[in-house]
């Protein structure tokens, strides 16, 4: 089979041939089968040995035959592959004919914003020497988050204004992490940030935001996250009032609170009606 010429529409023109007569023979290329695209000499083939030509003398002018590669143009098959997949080689549609034994060389590559790209499947470097090859763009390869689920593996405490308690988790579902990918970036987090004894459920937290590449289930496994009052000190300054004034404000000194928080309340003295001492009691 030829790729891009057939051998029988070879045709000629004769000068100085006598009116009347015809010669007998037919040119073919030079070259042996199959037929590539290229430049060829065109040779006779009989002429000169029949016998009907025997009165004349045959040259053959302008025998070259060029054979140019075939015209064809490629579109990559848009796909879809969830992230941590294994990418398989691309498909694409051909216009134009791809001639049997003459099959195209090549794959198609995944280039910048997903976009299918020609890759090897071109006629860079000589590859494909057949063809004329154009590529259309318009292949994308989507990629979709990974799905994956996370379960809380166990309640955590911590004490109010200490730093967050990290919260156990794993990945629990069968489609698991992506080759390459540790760990998930992140963490998860309560729901709330004040003393709770009966213990916040636990959300998302940053896990989601900071792993685009994963669509996450969260399941909690009715494990809580815990905040303990945080112990602190107050220290009580002595107060002396004469017999009969009125009374004055207590004050005092807290350690441990927390930032420029302040407590609520105030302190009590029962005072009597003699002079003595009283205790100063949380009020």
């Amino acid at each position: 089979d030829s790729i891009a010429v057939d051998l029988n529409s070879l045709s000629y023109n004769t000068e100085n041939v006598v009116s009347g007569e015809t010669l007998v023979g037919s040119i073919t290329i030079l070259t042996g089968a199959p037929v590539e695209a290229g430049t060829y000499a065109i040779v006779l083939e009989g002429f000169n040995e029949a016998p009907e030509n025997s009165n004349y003398d045959i040259t053959l002018v302008n025998a070259t035959c060029v054979i140019s590669p075939a015209p064809i143009s490629i579109k990559a098959v848009s796909v879809t592959y969830e992230y941590g997949d294994t990418i398989a080689d691309f498909d694409y549609e051909v216009s134009g004919t791809v001639y049997a034994g003459y099959p195209l060389e090549g794959k198609l590559a995944l280039g910048a914003n997903n976009q299918i790209v020609s890759g090897t499947l071109n006629n860079n470097e000589g590859r494909n020497p057949n063809y004329k090859i154009t590529y259309l763009s318009g292949g994308v390869c989507t990629i979709t988050p990974r799905h994956i689920t996370v379960t809380v593996t166990a309640s955590v405490e911590q004490v109010y204004g200490d730093e967050l308690t990290a919260i156990p988790y794993a990945v629990t579902s069968a489609n698991g992490l992506a080759d390459g990918d540790e760990a998930l970036l992140g963490s998860l987090a309560p729901s709330g940030k004040d003393v709770n004894l009966e213990g916040y459920t636990i959300e998302m937290g940053t896990l989601q935001e900071l792993n685009p590449n994963y669509l996450i289930t969260l399941e909690t496994a009715d494990h809580k996250y815990i905040i303990t009052p945080r112990p602190i000190s107050v220290t009580v300054e002595p107060k002396t009032i004469v017999y009969g004034d009125e009374p004055i404000a207590l004050e005092y000194t807290a350690e441990g609170l927390i930032g420029e928080e302040t407590l609520n309340g105030e302190l009590y003295c029962d005072l009597g009606t003699d002079a003595k001492s009283y205790p100063i009691t949380q009020g």
